[in-house]
């Protein structure tokens, strides 16, 4: 069953985080030639959402993704650039309904129009995939114990493969204590898979799930 919930005022809307705090659900937005939007769903993501803009936050220049973790009952949002391609990380403290704080990571991984962004808990670790649409790459990021953290270069694992070329969209998955990601490919029109094993870092291997 398929409905529309909401027109988004968005020119070029192209990724998009659903996550459910303190009972409510929201959605955000990352809209390209504009800023960050919040779909307010309530208790029910079957409703239709209110709408919220919340503009570039000072720091967002052609955000492409969004990606969200909760760590010690605290938000945090990793937002990719593609103007600047730098990584903005967002404070929102206990409750997504806050409006959150903006902080410029920078780009210290040589990226060059991030289009992907995801964020995923590594054990301990806290651990970040990133795509760069211009260098045919993807790079891992240590952030070590903690999101709050703020990675330098000596941080990035960068991975470049003939069969990954303009990679877009990126998501990380832990299945049967394997780590494992997809990587949209828009530059030959493919899915590509990133094996890693059990701990992100280490291991890895590149096959096409789809072309």
């Amino acid at each position: 069953f398929v409905k529309p919930v909401s027109t988004l005022s968005a020119s070029l809307p192209l990724g998009i985080k659903m996550a459910l705090s303190r009972g409510k659900w929201y959605g955000f937005v990352a809209n390209r030639e504009g800023g960050l939007l919040r779909l307010e769903f309530g208790s029910d993501p079957n409703s239709t959402p209110q709408t919220i803009d919340l503009g570039n936050l000072n720091l967002l220049r052609g955000p492409t993704e969004i990606a969200l973790i909760q760590e010690n009952g605290n938000w945090f949002g990793l937002v990719g650039n593609y103007y600047g391609s730098n990584l903005v990380r967002l404070t929102f403290g206990t409750d997504l309904a806050n409006l959150p704080i903006a902080e410029d990571l920078g780009n210290f991984g040589g990226w060059s129009q991030i289009y992907g962004v995801d964020v995923v808990k590594d054990g301990v670790n806290t651990r970040a995939l990133v795509t760069s649409f211009v260098n045919n790459s993807v790079s891992l990021v240590d952030f070590k114990t903690s999101i709050t953290n703020n990675p330098t270069s000596a941080d990035v694992m960068t991975y470049v493969n003939p069969l990954i070329s303009s990679p877009i969209k990126v998501k990380l998955q832990l299945q049967n204590a394997n780590w494992f990601a997809l990587v949209t490919s828009f530059g030959n029109d493919a899915l590509v898979r990133i094996s890693f094993g059990a701990v992100l870092f280490y291991t890895r291997s590149f096959s096409i799930v789809s072309s």
